[in-house]
């Protein structure tokens, strides 16, 4: 019993940090616009950060519940869309009479349309129930799964695998494929649940899914319907921390791409990866000691003080951020010299953490707020705004009077 207390302990003070640390949401371009994950539905920005539409998940509604996520439990399922070769895709969980199954019907947006076009239905163990489809022709979607219960180690070498490749057959979907993951030596480790907390973006004829509890990377490239390149940041984890370890963590703090087809990311620190066994350890301590003060409101309160301490110690040991440019295509990755323009380098405060979640990648390249104005293009307008607007020459008034005798004597010029 005292085994379980505490692993719950831990386990509530693994989710306190990773709320602190969730990832930037992470968006794709269409066109010009960024289209951003929103509640059941993804919303497109223009360059200038003006919204310019909302577009609601298949069956979801139409403006963003009022009551938040919170609002969404317990009701049919539904995937946000998902934008590749001038459509969007999307689908939401309708009843079925069969267990252990669920079963979820599609629909196809075209790019100019205002409205989703049922496509019919696609039926899947409910292991397998998906968290993102993207459509690659209209004959042919891509669903990613959301590993609940399965993903180890033995069952990808059986070949399972989280992407599944359905087909257009007749009226409905029907299971086509699942896409090949390899594993290098490096990454025979299970995957975790990491998926469902997944960073996805379509760029180019590529989707980069970025798994911020790993620090990994997975890139697929949908023209060849292939799982081409994964990539460990930091490497395995290291000796002593687990596969459920990782659960609550995060690393990847922002995934980010770039009009020109790049994907910028930031990331915790090496230091921080290598120390995760001392986190640990002291989040085990943690755990014990708040389950020996526990009993007294005075032992509540020197709890909570206590894991603020806790927290500020996680950031303050290592501040350091690290970016990264991702060339999806061929799945090199390497390290910034130097930050974006703009951006920290290092962080000092929660506060400062959680501004990275308001960076958006923006047309010519830059990662800035939402809303945030580039301080070059403000300081050129202020100076443009700031010249005098040029005066219309008036014409001369009549005068009776004479006009007055100019001094000849020379003025001394002014400075």
């Amino acid at each position: 019993m005292k085994k379980c207390i505490l692993a719950l302990l831990a386990s509530v003070g693994i989710s306190i940090h990773a709320q602190s640390l969730w990832p930037a949401p992470t968006g794709q371009w269409v066109g010009t616009s960024l289209a951003l994950p929103d509640l059941l539905a993804t919303c497109l920005y223009s360059d200038q950060d003006r919204l310019e539409c909302r577009l609601p998940a298949f069956g979801g509604p139409d403006k963003r519940p009022e009551g938040g996520a919170a609002s969404l439990l317990g009701g049919p399922r539904k995937l946000n869309p998902m934008y590749y070769k001038e459509r969007w895709a999307s689908a939401r969980e309708i009843p079925t009479d069969e267990p252990n199954k669920c079963k979820f019907e599609v629909a196809f947006r075209e790019n100019e349309s205002t409205t989703w076009n049922p496509q019919g239905c696609f039926l899947v163990e409910k292991h397998d129930f998906p968290l993102r489809i993207v459509p690659l022709s209209d004959r042919r979607v891509l669903l990613i799964a959301s590993l609940s219960g399965r993903g180890t180690l033995s069952q990808l070498l059986q070949g399972w695998s989280p992407f599944m490749i359905f087909q257009r057959s007749g009226q409905d979907w029907v299971l086509e494929s699942r896409l090949e993951v390899e594993l290098t030596a490096e990454q025979k480790r299970p995957w975790s649940r990491d998926l469902t907390y997944g960073q996805y973006s379509v760029v180019g004829d590529h989707l980069v899914i970025g798994l911020p509890c790993q620090a990994a990377l997975c890139i697929v490239d949908l023209t060849r319907r292939k799982v081409t390149h994964q990539r460990d940041i930091f490497g395995a984890p290291p000796e002593g921390v687990s596969h459920e370890d990782l659960s609550g963590k995060t690393f990847i703090l922002g995934t980010f791409p770039l009009p020109e087809g790049s994907v910028v990311l930031v990331t915790r620190s090496r230091a921080a990866w290598n120390d995760l066994p001392k986190e640990l350890e002291r989040r085990r301590n943690h755990a014990s000691f708040a389950l020996a003060n526990l009993q007294t409101p005075e032992g509540v309160k020197q709890m909570e003080k206590r894991t603020k301490e806790e927290q500020d110690r996680t950031y303050s040991l290592h501040p350091e951020l690290c970016w990264w440019e991702l060339d999806p295509a061929t799945g090199k990755l390497d390290r910034l010299g130097v930050p974006p323009k703009g951006c920290p380098d290092f962080y000092q405060t929660p506060s400062q953490l959680q501004d990275l979640r308001r960076l958006r990648p923006h047309l010519d390249g830059t990662l800035r707020p939402l809303g945030q104005v580039d301080p070059t293009q403000k300081s050129a307008k202020a100076s443009e705004e700031s010249k005098p607007e040029p005066q219309v020459p008036s014409a001369p008034k009549a005068t009776t009077q004479p006009p007055a005798k100019q001094d000849a004597t020379p003025r001394r010029p002014t400075a």
